[in-house]
This record gives structure tokens, sequence and C-alpha cells, in this order.
């Protein structure tokens, strides 16, 4: 019975101690509020007021004509040198200094983060927050905040060398200058490869869900296809009056020039192209990747031959 009453009063204490702790709480989130700043000249003509004998109550009310809202608890504050402040100066000894929270995002930190967030591979959050000494939240709003920056992805090339680079900076001069310009552009026709592939669109998922508690049943699993998916190659093309249609290459069919005059080119300037320029086939010119010279020699005659 004993052991009963003890457990009773311990959890009956907890409680109290915690209601108490709430009271308290609450008492000074609504019933403390932080020291009212005087306005701007009030101490001085505070001590003014007083040393020709007006109460407190009079130095309110005065005050208060100039538009100067001060309370007489202030008012005795003043005149008593009562504060950290106002204690230090009359015993003549140092000004205390007001220890604010530090503050990171300064205009030294915004040039710093500026500066590695403009380059062309900016740094990480985290590497700029090593190296600054910050954190990648506070990071981010000097990128995006601070310096009015926002995120974009960058769009992806091909690795060329310098070579390359003056290689295609000429031919694109050329293909403007000679078939491109003014009205030329109708009659260009430009054609690629790509590889299409059937993915199984129904498949098994990753996830499942189950009750807390259970585990996932042992016929619940996801089988995984070790072969490639099945897929084809197409050739599509563009020209100057519209799109042309897919070309599809037969399958197990070897890449090579041979595949390319049958399937491709043969079909494109004997039945493709005739449909989209009639009777101008002489103006028609094709844009494709540069061939290997042997088979840009076999090309163009047969071109020549309008195949």
């Amino acid at each position: 019975m004993s052991l009963e009453i003890k457990n009773r009063f311990k959890s009956d204490m907890f409680l109290f101690i915690v209601v108490l702790i709430l009271c308290v709480s609450n008492f000074i989130k609504f019933n403390y509020k932080m020291p009212k700043l005087l306005p701007s000249g009030a101490e001085e003509r505070i001590h003014t007021l007083s040393s020709i004998g007006m109460s407190s109550r009079d130095i309110v009310q005065t005050l208060k004509e100039q538009n100067m809202d001060v309370s007489q608890r202030s008012v005795s504050n003043v005149v008593n040198n009562k504060g950290i402040m106002r204690e230090a100066m009359v015993n003549g000894q140092q000004k205390p200094k007001y220890r604010r929270p530090v503050k990171i995002r300064t205009p030294e930190n915004i040039r710093k983060v500026h500066k590695m967030a403009s380059q062309c591979n900016p740094p990480s959050l985290k590497y700029m927050a090593r190296k600054i000494g910050t954190s990648d939240t506070t990071n981010g709003k000097m990128i995006h905040d601070d310096n009015q920056m926002v995120t974009r992805i960058k769009r992806k090339v091909h690795k060329l060398n310098d070579k390359q680079k003056q290689n295609r900076k000429t031919n694109a001069r050329k293909l403007h200058e000679h078939y491109l310009a003014g009205n030329k552009s109708e009659y260009a026709v430009t054609i690629d490869e790509a590889w299409l592939y059937q993915h199984y669109c129904d498949q098994q998922t990753k996830k499942c869900y189950v009750k807390k508690g259970d585990n996932v049943p042992e016929n619940w699993v996801r089988e995984h296809d070790e072969s490639f998916p099945k897929g084809f190659m197409v050739v599509g093309g563009i020209t100057g009056r519209g799109p042309l249609p897919l070309m599809r290459i037969p399958k197990n069919t070897k890449i090579s020039s041979e595949t390319f005059l049958k399937y491709v080119l043969r079909p494109l300037m004997k039945k493709h192209l005739p449909k989209i320029y009639p009777n101008e086939m002489d103006k028609v010119f094709i844009i494709m990747t540069k061939p290997h010279p042997i088979q840009h020699r076999r090309l163009k005659n047969i071109l020549q031959k309008n195949v």
C-alpha cells in the first residue's frame, strides 16, 4: 500500500512541476516586455527639466506636448541614473558594448559568394560553406536573395578540340553563305538517325506497401531482365517545307554505305522528296554528317545521277 502511495505522490509532483513550468513560461511570454527605447534627445531634455525642479509627472506631460512619448518610470530611471549604461557613465567607467549576434550575411561574404557562384563551373554549396565559414542555407540565401541570382541547367554539347571547332566554324559559314542565305533554306534537307527501343511499360514496381510490423511476402519480388531492350534504327529528316516520314532500318542489318543507299538515300530521292519538291529536285541539297572520303565520292556520284 505504501509503495502505491509513493508512486502516486511522485506522479502528482511531476504533474505539478509541469503545470508550474507552463504557467511561468506563459506569464513571461505575455507579461514581459523589452525596455522601450527613448526618443532621440529625450534623456537630455529630462535632465534639463529635472534640474529646474519639475516632477516626473510634469516632465511626462511636457515631453508629450513635444511629441515625445515617455513613461513616468522611464523619467525616474533617467533622473536616478538607473541602468547599466547610465551607471557606467556616472561612475566614469567605459561604456559597455552591446553584444549583438554575429552577422554572417555581410557585404564581404556576399561578394565572396558572388565571385564563386559567377564562375562557369561554380563549386558546391558545401564547399562554399567550408570556405567562408557559413552554412548551406545561408549561402543559398546570399546567392538567391542578396545577389539576385537564379539556378539554371546548362545545355549539353559535344566536346570538341580546337581543330574541330575551327572546322565547324568554317563549314557553318560556308553553309550559310552558299545555301541558307535568303530564301535558299527552303530547299535544304537535313537527316539524322536514332535508335528506338521497345520498353516494357507494365513493368514490376520497385516499391510495395505492407502494414506496420508485417514482412514483405516472399512472392513479392521484382524480376530483373539481363537482356537489353529490343530496338531498331530509324532515319528521320526535316526540309524547308516540312518534316520527312521516318525510314526504318530492318533488323539484323549491317550498318554500311550499302544499307544507307538502299534504305535511306534511294527512298529519299525517289519517293519522299519528289512529293515535297515536284519538278524542283535540281534545287534540293542534303545536309548530313561528313562521311569517309571514299563513301563521300560514291554518294556524290549517286546523287549526281539522281539515284
